[in-house]
């Protein structure tokens, strides 16, 4: 009888079987079905040709075999991750139920007992090949099924990410059609990715021609990745910087992938930062000058105050027309310009001390605008426009005065021939969003003094120093530089800030913004004469280390009448008050002294005398102003230099508080 042949001639089978004669009947007969054969004669001698490339397609086994049954080859062979799916079919003499469980329990799938059918065998070897084979294609199957899964979900993801991405992307082929965009780009150019497949790269790109980005493409193909900058252009016409990173991928006839970021804001932040950058420079700038002025404030203020303090002494007790008075008078306008230039330094860099009072600014403005006229004029034209309603703000003494007379004086020397100057008062609400609001300010609601002219202008670069100090384009002699510097440090003394706006040949405006206070306070004079009193008969403890205005000074305040106990020490002071050797009426004492300071002294004296009346004197006000320079409310204070009037002045209104208290 013909056998069948099976439909897998390429199969592989192991006999094992330690008969030779069995093994060759059993290899005549799958040999002639189709099947490769292998051969075995022991179960240790399986296992060695199972270990052994390539493996078999199923293994025929016979059951008794000398020191390793079928059995016990088949556990072992179970027991091996590369062999546990061979199928193994037994064969054996025994038909027992026993034996043929035993066999499927080690893991066979058939039992063929002897003496066998021939087609019997070729049959079942057939069949469980076929059936390892179909369970192998499945196998790759499901596996190829599951590597399309996960390629189909890592796809997705990739697209998630590239859909999601602040980064523009584009897929390009080598002839520039755009063949894939994300979202990221399509915001960034403004088209929609079906605008962008039919434009292509050429119509995007605003910096290269098609000749030089074809070749760049050549260039990118041979390298493999390129990174540059370039400009590409938007639907609305405007163009927008884009760092580019580019790699060539080999798909057809070639590809690129290119990542692109919108260089717009960096560039916004760059010039932000170069901005900030200038600004702390400068800063830096003026606090260095004014760590200068505030350090030489103490001795040149006090040499100053011994100048004018002597020749005041000197004119009060000669005749009028004594010929020396005028020289002294010379003597004293000089020693006055030069405290005034101290004071310019002084409030530039905002250590000037002030006492601020709430004013109206429409009418302080107004009561200024006159004096004004006659200064810079009768050939400029001076328009004051008030604001509607009132604007109050906190300014010190004489502050609103200096700001007026330095810009409209600055106006009136821009101005060639004939020409006009315009004051306006305003009010605005400024907010984070605002473009104008300085970062160091604060949201709310500004009054604004604008001072605008029609005279020369600046350029840029006028413009970048302009409030620089010592910074002026006027000729030597003509100005100090100090007064726009002068103008910004009161500005910012206030809590407000300034801004310039000036065209060469149009003219400047500058805006002052003050913060607004949030009540209508009664507008303080601040510098009110209080009625004369009689009190002179008090007695004052002066203290300064100083000698020469130690005497000065005492020799002012006995000339004014009061009574004086002078001390070069602190010390001496303090240890002559604990001793209740003098008496006194009020302090007087310099703020910066060795060994013990005025305000330590002033303490230690309040522990003997409760509530005794001082005040401090001082070259340097940055010892006991706060960082702006604002005299805390309460402290007596009276700065370096100054003339017998002014002492005279302080002392009664101090006097006169303490004895209505």
């Amino acid at each position: 009888m013909d056998l069948p042949r099976v439909s897998f001639p390429s199969s592989r089978v192991l006999l094992v079987d330690d008969t030779p004669a069995n093994l060759q009947v059993l290899s005549e007969l799958l040999e002639s079905a189709g099947f490769e054969i292998q051969i075995a004669a022991s179960g240790a001698d399986a296992l060695r040709c199972l270990s052994m490339a390539p493996a078999p397609d199923l293994v025929l086994m016979d059951v008794m075999m000398p020191e390793m049954d079928g059995f016990e080859t088949c556990r072992r062979m179970k027991q091996h991750h590369a062999l546990r799916d061979i199928p193994v079919i037994f064969i054996s003499a025994s038909e027992s139920v026993e034996n043929r469980v035993a066999g499927f329990a080690v893991g066979g799938v058939d039992y063929i007992s002897k003496p066998f059918h021939a087609d019997e065998v070729v049959a079942r070897v057939g069949t469980h090949c076929r059936l390892t084979r179909i369970e192998a294609l499945t196998r790759e199957i499901m596996e190829r099924q599951a590597a399309e899964a996960n390629l189909r979900a890592e796809e997705e993801k990739y697209r998630a990410i590239l859909k999601t991405a602040l980064d523009g992307f584009l897929l390009i082929d080598m002839d520039g059609q755009i063949l894939e965009s994300n979202d990221a780009y399509c915001i960034m150019s403004g088209y929609s990715i079906e605008e962008l497949k039919t434009l292509g790269l050429f119509g995007l790109e605003a910096t290269y021609n098609r000749e030089q980005i074809l070749d760049s493409f050549l260039t990118v193909k041979s390298i493999g990745y390129a990174r540059f900058t370039t400009t590409h252009r938007r639907k609305d016409g405007t163009t927008f910087s884009v760092e580019v990173s580019v790699k060539f991928r080999s798909p057809d006839n070639g590809q690129l992938v290119a990542f692109l970021r919108d260089l717009t804001q960096i560039k916004e932040e760059q010039e932000r930062q170069r901005t900030l950058e200038e600004k702390l420079s400068r800063h830096q700038r003026m606090e260095a000058i004014g760590r200068l002025a505030g350090g030489i404030a103490h001795d040149f203020n006090n040499m100053l105050g011994v100048i004018i303090g002597n020749v005041e002494l000197a004119v009060f007790d000669l005749p009028t027309a004594h010929p020396v008075q005028a020289s002294l008078s010379e003597v004293l306008k000089a020693a006055r310009r030069s405290t005034n230039l101290t004071q310019q330094l002084l409030t530039f860099a905002r250590k000037q001390p002030v006492v601020q009072h709430t004013i109206d600014l429409n009418k302080c403005v107004g009561d200024t605008i006159g004096m004004l006229h006659r200064v810079i004029g009768e050939n400029i034209t001076l328009e004051w426009t008030p604001c509607r309603s009132p604007i109050f703000v906190k300014l010190g003494d004489s502050q609103l005065d200096q700001i007026l007379t330095n810009l409209c004086l600055n106006a009136k020397d821009s101005i060639e021939g004939c020409g006009k100057i315009e004051v306006v008062a305003s009010e605005i609400l400024l907010d984070r969003a605002s473009a104008i609001l300085d970062s160091e300010c604060n949201e709310g609601h500004y009054g604004v003094l604008t001072v605008k002219d029609n005279g020369s202008g600046m350029d840029a670069g006028t413009i970048k120093h302009a409030f620089e100090p010592f910074f002026t384009t006027k000729s030597q002699g003509k100005g100090t530089g100090l007064g726009l510097s002068t103008v910004e440090g009161i500005v910012r003394q206030c809590g407000g800030f300034l801004t310039l706006d000036s065209e060469r040949g149009v003219g400047s405006a500058f805006s002052l913004y003050f913060p607004i206070e949030p009540i209508s306070e009664k507008l303080s004079a601040g510098s009110e004469i209080l009625t004369e009193n009689d009190m002179t008969d008090k007695t004052i403890l002066l203290v300064e280390d100083e000698p020469s205005l130690l005497q000065l000074t005492k020799t002012m305040l006995e000339r004014i009448g009061y009574h004086v106990v002078g001390f070069e020490s602190s010390l001496d002071a303090l240890q002559a008050v604990v001793s209740g050797s003098i008496s006194m009426d009020l302090l007087i004492t310099d703020v910066m002294m060795p060994g013990m300071n005025g305000a330590e002294l002033r303490k230690r004296i309040e522990e003997h005398r409760p509530g005794l009346p001082y005040l401090y004197i001082s070259g340097h006000p940055a010892e006991i102003s706060s960082e702006l320079g604002i005299i805390p409310e309460g402290i007596s204070f009276l700065q370096k230099p100054f003339n017998m009037n002014r002492l005279a002045i302080k002392l009664r209104q101090i006097l006169e508080i303490n004895e209505l208290g």
